[in-house]
């Protein structure tokens, strides 16, 4: 399969489900055509996922429109300890995720650690 080279800008572009989601909107793991990102859901800090490849990707809403999957909080544990993320970068996930941290607090760990 071919594999997107997927820009910050493009992945953080998807603001929807408009209506359930909020940010700060902040790139949790970037798998080249698909990526996970940390938002808030229907005011609960959440991780969502999407696949970018093929026009639209996937998930898509009713009008076409690509939307984040949410994914379930009983799988957010498995999901990160999955991923290939340092460990300082999965702890101040799980802090927001717990809701130790705010979104703004992770949004400056993650850009500290770009910074690096």
């Amino acid at each position: 399969m071919e594999e997107l080279e997927l820009k910050e800008e493009q992945i953080l572009s998807v603001r929807s489900p408009k209506d359930e989601v909020e940010g700060p909107f902040m790139v949790v793991h970037n798998g080249g055509n698909w990526a996970i990102v940390a938002f808030t859901f229907q005011d609960t800090p959440s991780l969502g996922i999407r696949w970018f490849h093929y026009g639209a990707g996937m998930p898509v809403g009713r009008n076409g429109a690509p939307v984040w999957f949410r994914i379930p909080e009983e799988l957010n544990t498995s999901i990160l300890n999955g991923l290939p993320l340092s460990s300082v970068r999965k702890h101040n996930i799980d802090n927001y995720l717990c809701g130790e941290i705010s979104g703004e607090e992770l949004a400056e760990s993650l850009k500290q650690e770009k910074d690096f």
